[in-house]
């Protein structure tokens, strides 16, 4: 279902509604109360779960092209989803004279018993159709499917003529009630339907040329039955969107819409069926939501992070429907899905599978999922204490999500809940423009969490457990964050990458542990040469951009961007133990190094790719075993990763994509620590090396190099990297690429945990010398300065 946004500019208000005030004396975030440490109770809401998945009716024989479902509708009887998609087209069936391109196509409907999850039957929309038709849309109510569809004729050479047809099915029997010509429909282009208590209304958008003059008709079908065409239009104005219709009292509807591209709302009387304009003060109290759903209540809901929301016409207020924590399913398949039907406190939700590209097997494939709600009498987990977890991405992995579930199911006295009481807001970043400013947008942004994170932490306040807040380096301290390492112990350097590990700690600490994580890297071929074998020096890479690079840097940023990056690969030498101290070598070295090689700002337009593949040298970042073979092949051979420069030739960094840290002031910290050992396990790292990751685990990293390799290694998927010769790298990669992967992993010895207010601090004041504006040893005194002080701040 696509969601609509409602256009509207207040503050957080409304979002600071959506939980009771159960004590006005309690701190909050973000206008919400901290859970942690509360008990659940009795009459806590729990919802027991039944899933099911749907069939995918497609030629098991043959190869699919592309292949998606979608929900059509869902009422107290059925669920109907259609199948849509392409089978591949073989070689053979190309060349022949009888194909006609609509024999691959694939348009096929399920109807589903809504109380058993059986099909009642699927139905090929395509039977009966001719070389010539093409469906244009599908859709279904009431247990009716329509589809338009279009018949393109030649009327006389080189003239064509397409006239345009409905057709509905029953959906229980399959049968065909009627065809019928709409050709004179065609200036109908959106159709939304609404089921509102009683009252369903049909919207389709209509644009009259000759007035300039743009809306809807509403069908609007009352309980008894009878249906009445109304207009929302104003002459001289373009009604473009509809953004949602629901109930705002028992008799009045309400319709954000966009009129002449701004905001405005609308009231439609059900009694008279008139419409009015309302006032946009009214709505004063809404925030910027998405609302993926009309219940058949009428009322309007909305996704976040945690759960589901109802927003509240009646009384101007949001209010939490449904928090993913409150169930036994996996929350991110809940977040990646559809809310499709409320009926009380029953609901379903239905997974929407993306479309799926050149797959070779039908059992690749992941059909829809169904799954039905119905509030439990008592929550299970009656008398345990929520601890509370942040994930600083705001998005909580499904291997993350499947811990949760594990240790709320088998902890006794703890309960694991997502919270959602900070401000993820990253506008700043979605709005940059180059890379000089993502960086200081991403630095801005973090130093933002760093800030509120740490106040909370430290009074008692913050989340139990905090995850994908590596980067927040500020926080790694025994006054934030617990040392993880009684908790995962002394890990055998045999069985896990012990290096990656190590190159979290600081100052011996672990306050971070990486459970996933990339590889940050200079990605090139084996001719130049190195002196640690790992990583190139300041001087080692003069030359290599002046010689194997012509001049033109892999690395994009401007001066001082540049620079703190370089900084944060080095920042044990700059930064010890609570004390700055920047007239070392090293810090002069690199200083001198940026302002000979590097240009003042960064210049995209100044970046050709084509031309590091050509040469087959690029700065990457490596995710998976996948990422590594993909630049090996668009590099032509570049089967080396060197990291990036510094004064003594370090190897590549890791960014943790996922990490889990412990709240030094946390409710148990014991407790907390048994959900951090359960990433440690076997199994756990299998299946998060299976999802295309780096992990900690050798043999489960080598599993999924081997996996990697199997897909590499098919000429078809190298086939579908432009501009590469697949032939070149066809069934080449084996068990030597593992090992040559291995050593660049075990080669890494830094992570990248930038403390963004001291770069900041940089990035103010090293232009100063890179602009001749002050010498050196000034700047160093000026910057070291403020960074002592905000050191000093934290302690």
């Amino acid at each position: 279902m696509n969601k609509k946004a409602i256009r509207m500019v207040s503050a957080m208000l409304a979002i600071s509604m959506v939980l009771p005030i159960a004590a006005c004396g309690k701190k909050k975030t973000n206008g919400k109360e901290k859970r942690s440490g509360q008990k659940i109770t009795a009459d806590t809401p729990w919802f027991d779960c039944s899933s099911y998945s749907v069939d995918i009716p497609v030629n098991k024989s043959k190869d699919i092209f592309v292949l998606q479902q979608s929900l059509l509708d869902c009422d107290e009887k059925r669920i109907i989803v259609e199948t849509s998609g392409q089978y591949e087209i073989t070689a053979d069936e190309a060349d022949s004279l009888s194909w006609n391109g609509h024999d691959s196509d694939i348009a096929v409907v399920t109807v589903i018993d809504r109380a058993t999850g059986n099909t009642i039957r699927t139905i090929d929309l395509r039977a009966g159709m001719g070389i010539s038709d093409n469906i244009e849309s599908v859709s279904a109510s009431n247990g009716k499917i329509k589809i338009k569809f279009s018949t393109t004729v030649e009327t006389e050479p080189d003239c064509f003529e397409t006239s345009f047809f409905e057709r509905i099915f029953d959906a229980d029997n399959g049968e065909v009630l009627s065809t019928n010509d709409s050709t004179s429909d065609q200036s109908v282009t959106e159709f939304l339907k609404y089921k509102l208590g009683g009252y369903l209304i049909e919207a389709m958008n209509f644009y009259y040329e000759d007035i300039q003059t743009g809306g809807y008709f509403l069908l609007v079908t009352a309980p008894d039955g009878n249906t009445t065409k109304v207009e929302l239009k104003e002459t001289g104005h373009i009604i473009s969107t509809i953004d949602f219709i629901a109930l705002e009292n028992n008799t009045t509807a309400i319709i954000p819409a966009t009129k002449d591209s701004e905001g405005c709302f609308y009231r439609l009387d059900l009694k008279s069926l008139t419409i009015t304009q309302a006032d946009p003060k009214d709505y004063s109290w809404l925030n910027t939501y998405y609302v993926d759903f009309i219940g058949s209540d009428g009322s309007a809901y909305c996704s976040t992070k945690t759960g589901i929301y109802k927003l509240n016409f009646a009384a101007r207020q949001v209010e939490e429907f449904f928090n993913y924590s409150n169930c036994g399913i996996n929350r991110n398949s809940l977040v990646e899905s559809d809310l499709i039907d409320i009926n009380g406190n029953t609901f379903i939700f239905a997974s929407h599978p993306g479309a799926y590209g050149l797959m070779d097997e039908i059992d690749e494939l992941e059909p829809m999922e169904i799954f039905s709600f119905t509030k439990a009498e008592k929550n299970p987990h009656e008398g345990k204490t929520i601890l509370e977890l942040y994930a600083g991405s705001d998005y909580v992995g499904s291997t993350v999500a499947d811990a949760i579930i594990e240790f709320n199911s088998q902890n006794k006295d703890y309960f694991i809940e997502v919270t959602d009481r900070y401000d993820q807001s990253d506008k700043e970043f979605n709005t940059a423009s180059t890379p000089d400013e993502s960086y200081m947008a991403l630095l801005n942004m973090n130093a933002k969490k760093s800030t509120q994170l740490a106040a909370d932490l430290v009074n008692g306040e913050g989340p139990d457990i905090l995850f994908d807040t590596s980067s927040l380096s500020q926080l790694n301290s025994d006054k934030y964050l617990a040392d993880l390492s009684p908790y995962i112990g002394n890990p055998d350097q045999s069985k896990y990458f012990t290096n990656v590990i190590d190159a979290f700690r600081v100052d011996g600490k672990l306050y971070n542990l990486p459970i996933e994580y990339s590889i940050d890297c200079i990605q090139t071929r084996s001719d130049f040469q190195v002196a640690s074998g790992v990583g190139f020096t300041t001087s080692e890479y003069e030359k290599f951009l002046n010689g194997t690079l012509n001049g033109s840097d892999v690395l994009i940023y401007g001066q001082t961007y540049y620079f703190a990056m370089l900084f944060d690969g080095m920042r044990e030498k700059f930064i010890a133990n609570g004390k700055a101290d920047f007239t070392c070598t090293e810090f002069t070295e690199l200083a001198r190094f940026v302002k000979e090689n590097v240009p003042e700002k960064s210049d995209m337009n100044s970046y050709d790719e084509e031309y590091f593949m050509d040469i087959g040298s690029m700065h990457t970042t490596c995710y998976s075993p996948s990422d590594y073979l993909y630049y090996y092949v668009i590099l032509n051979g570049a089967d080396r990763a060197l990291g990036t420069p510094s004064n003594d030739g370090r190897g590549p960094s890791v960014t943790a994509n996922d990490s889990v840290a412990i709240s030094a002031h946390a409710q148990n910290l014991d407790a907390c620590g048994e959900f951090v050992k359960i990433f440690m396990r076997d199994d756990v790292q299998t299946k998060i090396a299976q999802q295309s990751n780096f992990v900690l685990s050798r043999e489960a990293f080598r599993q999924a190099s081997k996996a990697s390799i199997d897909l590499v290694n098919n000429e078809r998927y190298l086939d579908s990297i432009p501009g590469v010769d697949y032939k070149k790298f066809g069934n080449t990669f084996s068990d030597k690429n593992i090992d040559d992967l291995e050593k660049i992993i075990m080669s890494c010895s830094r992570s990248h945990s930038e403390d963004a207010a001291v770069s900041i601090v940089l990035i103010e004041e090293m232009p100063a010398y890179f602009l001749g504006q002050k010498d050196l040893d000034t700047v160093i005194q000026i910057a070291q300065n403020r960074v002592q002080k905000i050191l000093d701040e934290r302690k």
